[in-house]
């Protein structure tokens, strides 16, 4: 029986989740699930259309449009969306973080809908964001369903719900021929951004420049590996809040011929392919979309086991882990991973068999059409 699920996250750029969406999306259809993907978007001076969640899902083949978001008075939001779901044939309401549950439970409850919430960080680093995220257990148990992309994330969610189920995880996945497609394609373009001169060693780190993402980390761990690997080179693709942060640590350390801040990119794939080693510092992660990628493109990966992390990367098997919040085990598990390029390569190739075996988009996408499926007779 098809069915058609209006998917809602409140988004202001290109992340993870935002990943899981357009993939999730994609993947679904193979299900039998007719997906359209609504994105809050509070940036008054863009239009809307061309927020990257609606561009990219559009150029995947999923439906996706953006809903106006005044921001802390949501009842426009409510209301808007109530319309547009009790007039779009739809089945269900899957929200994808704090203030899409908010709406998207409320819109669905006037449209009599049942509504899902997949819980995908709870980051906690301010006062702000711990208030939201005590809000957002009490939401999420009014939930018809609820699910974790890691069973790291459980701890962070209420254990039973109102109707007596119990949160579920379903992990993140990824169609890797699609992204192997795209690296090629972007291969030759993303050449460019490498300094070709130094001849050394390619460090790809890309996200949000958060604190949560840990950079601060990487640059000092960086500054410690050029005194074996003088042409090193470390680009690291993303925007966000702490790039002049970034920018100073870059100065202060002398770092400028051996750090790129390449801004927002729309080539991660390419410049993985061209890298010779991926890492992720981060301080909190879900089910990082980055290492799945480095993964499954074959690059060795240097990751700090936070959150679900540890659920993709097996230390010694298919990467590094390292503590998170340690510059001195950064640079240890770096520097072994630079030392032996072909352990690193064998790795490599186990991480990207085990993304291919358990983190398959079509395995996320009959796992969430299946709990559709119970959730609407």
């Amino acid at each position: 029986m098809s069915r058609r699920v209006l998917h809602l996250r409140s988004s202001s750029g290109w992340a993870g989740p935002e990943r899981h969406l357009v993939e999730l999306g994609a993947a679904l259809a193979h299900e039998g699930v007719e997906t359209t993907l609504a994105v809050l978007d509070s940036a008054a001076a863009r239009r809307l259309e061309e927020h990257p969640l609606v561009r990219i899902a559009r150029a995947a083949g999923v439906a996706a449009f953006a809903l106006p978001d005044s921001g802390r008075a949501a009842a426009p939001a409510v209301a808007a969306l109530a319309q547009h779901l009790g007039g779009g044939g739809y089945d269900l309401l899957h929200a994808h973080d704090y203030k899409a549950n908010w709406v998207g439970r409320r819109a669905a409850r006037r449209a009599g809908l049942p509504a899902v919430a997949t819980v995908h960080l709870h980051t906690r680093s301010t006062l702000r964001l711990r208030l939201y995220h005590r809000l957002d257990r009490r939401e999420l148990r009014r939930c018809d369903a609820v699910l974790a992309v890691a069973a790291a994330l459980l701890d962070d969610l209420p254990p039973r719900l109102a109707n007596g189920r119990r949160p579920r995880v379903v992990r993140n996945g990824l169609d890797t021929e699609r992204l192997r497609r795209s690296a090629a394609a972007e291969a030759p373009a993303a050449e460019a951004t490498w300094r070709a001169a130094s001849g050394g060693p390619r460090l790809l780190a890309a996200g949000r420049l958060t604190p949560q993402k840990g950079f601060d980390l990487l640059l000092p761990a960086v500054a410690a590996l050029r005194r074996d690997w003088p042409g090193l080179v470390l680009v690291l693709a993303g925007s966000g809040p702490e790039r002049a942060r970034l920018e100073r640590d870059v100065a202060r350390l002398g770092l400028d011929d051996a750090v790129v801040l390449a801004g927002e990119r729309a080539d991660v794939a390419g410049l993985m392919r061209t890298a010779d080693l991926v890492v992720l510092p981060s301080r909190r992660e879900g089910l990082p979309y980055v290492a799945l990628e480095a993964l499954a493109l074959e690059r060795p990966l240097v990751a700090c086991a936070a959150g679900g992390v540890p659920e993709l990367v097996i230390d010694g098997e298919t990467g590094w882990l390292v503590e998170p919040g340690s510059v001195l085990a950064l640079v240890e598990a770096l520097r072994q991973a630079l030392a032996a390029p072909e352990r690193s390569a064998r790795l490599a190739a186990r991480g990207r068999e085990r993304v291919e075996r358990e983190f398959a988009a079509g395995a996320m996408a009959g796992a969430n059409a299946a709990l559709y499926a119970e959730l609407v007779a």
